[in-house]
């Protein structure tokens, strides 16, 4: 009956006059239980002593006894179960009130009268009583509601409306009155506000504390939209690097916080009324002072731990429903928070609450720029995205990086910006215990994953490009997209941190797994570094294909080479093979060593496929073979994409003059000594060139010299004077 009775005043809370009523029904009951508790306990233990005389009937006492005490002790552990659960339910009731809160204490008064008196009524080394499964939580003696734990009870219950008044001040505290122009701001920040103004009402309408009446609001301004003005103004502040607070803003926040401890003072006023017992000793003012600074700092614990939810999930427009790069706005305005914009517990709440929004904005905007990089990777190179405006970065650097590099790239150069970002954020020094390490592990995990998709993207795209022979896009990828990521990542600080003390486990796992993500991170850095040597490595060799397979087109035949006409200039299929093979390079890059050493690969491949041809020359088809390689050096020189500075670095390269000797090594006879000597000079020399070397002939350019005396053809001249000797001497006989 008493249990039902105590259920119901939860739900329908009777006049005080019937609920002493019931507390004094309690309390008889339980003073009862105990009465009888030490009758039947004294009955047992003289029914137990050996100077008693024994009898069947004093031995059925005895057991009787025994079982009727044990069932009367589960009785009164239930009631005190009951009495305990039924206090945590009113603490923490959503609709708190005087009556409500009152009523809590002197059920917290007559637990502990009980406790105190069911430990002295029973033996000390007493163990548990479990009652029934029902009740597992009796498995321990009762143990006496100290202040402590009501306050933190109520801190659990207040920490939301908390939170509802703490966004209401900060609105308040950071509005700012500039005198910029709302139309040069960001325009998202407008639907930031309007999340957070969500939350300065509750769901029922009630303000955000029965027991206080504190401003809270914005004041109303000219505008049609305060939020608007207040966030763009803050848009305006941020792009300048300051961040100021107004005096009056920041005593809302004083008086916030003094409201709370007023809140407190008062929670103990009621103990100290209501429920005495829940102290240890008598309480001085030092000790009162004492509980309140424990009961704030659990609030602030309270609501530094559901700000989060408050903010992104508790609310009819929640901030986790806009777009990712709205909490990362406000995650960085939190950061930016300074020792002076706010009082010692609001400060370390916004702190706790910007690194738990990290975690966050760390998931959303990874996932979104992680997601729309492997999309662009999929498209063709060339996709338009002039129709697509989720693959605009919103970083203006990255932006500019577009028009000289791939969207792919850009967009893979926006996740590493953005993923470096936030690890720099995270490691403000180089102590473990000061450092977010849990939200920071997350971050250099997503980036050690990215920079090595990246990099085989880079890869894969460079050769997928060559076969294309797609020069333009190819260079973008592996120079200035691949060179852009690293610019990001060079940014990257990971300092090394700080032994950690050996007794704190939990710091030790997240250094150690931070070293090993850091270490990783810089294995796939340098890996990264060797992709552009790596995508070099297969352009020279899939150039070499794609020459010898343009001049097993536009090469002439064999015949034209072994005629007696000589040519005036060089043949049409030079320019033809130079501006179908060289060109694309040459309007590519500007890298000299890169010019270079694809024209190395052309003109080696050019000689490599005169050579497997076994094409014979005449005396007039080497000059003219030697006309075709001078001709190279003129199409450098007239060509309007070389840049000025290498034109004649590339036209004078070494790889012609090898040409050269190739072609002036057809023009000898198989048994003519070829000297590393000038020929003499019968022109009287200058006195400052006389300290300089004379050049190598260019036949000394040439390896394995013999074997490109077997292309000559024979001396078709001879031969027929000696066919015409022989036949007019068969005539004679």
């Amino acid at each position: 009956m008493i249990f039902t009775k105590l259920f119901l005043f939860l739900l329908l809370p009777p006049p005080k006059k019937e609920f002493e009523e019931l507390l004094n029904q309690s309390r008889r009951c339980f003073d009862l239980s105990c009465q009888y508790q030490v009758r039947l306990l004294r009955l047992t233990a003289t029914s137990a002593d050996k100077n008693f005389e024994r009898s069947p009937y004093k031995i059925l006492q005895c057991r009787k006894a025994r079982i009727v005490r044990a069932n009367l002790k589960r009785r009164h552990f239930q009631l005190i179960f009951i009495v305990q659960h039924m206090i945590r339910l009113m603490l923490g009731s959503a609709h708190q009130t005087d009556v409500i809160l009152d009523g809590a204490l002197l059920l917290c008064a007559l637990h502990n009268d009980t406790t105190v008196q069911l430990g002295q009524s029973a033996p000390q080394n007493e163990g548990a009583a479990v009652c029934s499964n029902t009740f597992a939580g009796l498995q321990s003696q009762p143990r006496r509601i100290d202040v402590g734990a009501i306050l933190q009870t109520l801190s659990k219950r207040r920490s939301e409306q908390c939170c509802l008044a703490l966004i209401g001040c900060l609105l308040a505290t950071c509005r700012m009155e500039m005198s910029i122009p709302s139309a040069d701001s960001d325009t998202s920040s407008v639907e930031i506000l309007r999340a957070l103004t969500s939350h300065l009402q509750s769901p029922l309408g009630r303000s955000a504390s029965p027991s206080r009446n504190v401003a809270t609001t914005i004041p109303p301004s000219d505008t049609e939209d305060p939020s608007g003005k207040f966030f763009d103004n803050l848009a305006i502040e941020m792009q300048q690097g300051h961040t100021g607070i107004e005096s009056e803003g920041n005593l809302l926040l004083e008086r916030l916080i003094g409201d709370e401890e007023n809140f407190q003072a008062g929670i103990l006023i009621k103990c100290l009324k209501l429920c005495p017992s829940v102290f240890d000793k008598q309480s001085s003012k030092e000790d009162m002072v004492k509980w309140i600074n424990r009961g704030t700092r659990n609030l602030w614990t309270q609501v530094g731990s559901t700000l989060e939810h408050v903010v992104l999930w508790w609310s009819s427009a929640p901030l986790a429903c806009q777009p990712p790069s709205h909490t990362k706005y406000l995650r960085d305005w939190l950061l930016m928070v300074q020792p002076d914009d706010a009082p010692e517990p609001i400060l370390s709440t916004l702190r706790g609450l910007g690194e738990t929004l990290t975690m966050y904005v760390t998931t959303t905007t990874w996932d979104k720029q992680f997601r729309l990089a492997l999309v662009s990777t999929t498209l063709p190179i060339d996709y338009s995205y002039e129709n697509s405006p989720e693959f605009l970065p919103l970083n203006a650097a990255i932006a500019a990086h577009r028009a000289t590099g791939s969207v792919a790239g850009s967009l893979w150069c926006d996740v590493l910006s953005t993923l470096t970002n936030f690890s720099n954020s995270c490691d403000q020094g180089t102590i473990p215990n000061e450092l977010p390490l849990v939200e920071q592990i997350p971050i250099l995990h997503r980036l050690d994953h990215s920079i090595h998709t990246m990099r085989l993207w880079a890869a894969e795209k460079a050769k997928a490009l060559c076969a294309d022979w797609n020069m333009k896009m190819f260079f973008r990828v592996v120079h200035r997209d691949v060179g852009a990521c690293l610019e990001h990542l060079r940014d990257l600080r990971v300092p090394q941190l700080v032994p950690p003390d050996p007794l704190e486990v939990h710091i030790q796992v997240c250094v150690s797994l931070r070293a090993k993500l850091v270490s990783e991170i810089k294995i796939n850095i340098e890996k990264l570094k060797q992709t552009a040597a790596q995508c070099i490595v297969v352009l020279s060799s899939v150039c070499s294909t794609t020459s010898l397979a343009t001049l097993s087109l536009c090469f002439p035949q064999v015949k034209v080479w072994q005629t007696e006409v000589l040519q005036e200039k060089a043949s049409d299929y030079v320019a033809h093979f130079l501006d179908e093979i060289y060109l694309p390079i040459v309007e590519a890059t500007k890298d000299i060593e890169i010019l270079g050493l694809t024209l190395k690969i052309i003109c080696e491949a050019w000689l490599d496929h005169i050579y497997t041809k076994r094409v014979k020359f005449s005396k007039c088809g080497a000059l003219n073979l030697l006309k075709d390689f001078d001709g190279v050096a003129e199409w450098i020189r007239a060509s309007t994409s070389v840049p000025v500075e290498h034109v004649e670095t590339l036209a004078k390269h070494e790889v012609l003059r090898m040409c050269e000797g190739v072609g002036r090594i057809l023009l000898r006879k198989p048994e003519e000594v070829i000297s590393m000597l000038p020929g003499p000079q019968y022109i009287k020399p200058d006195p400052e060139e006389m300290d300089e070397k004379p050049p190598l002939p260019p036949e000394m350019f040439v390896p394995n010299q013999i074997r490109w005396l077997e292309l000559r053809a024979k001396n078709r001249r001879a031969l027929n004077y000696f066919l015409c000797i022989c036949g007019s001497g068969t005539e004679s006989y």
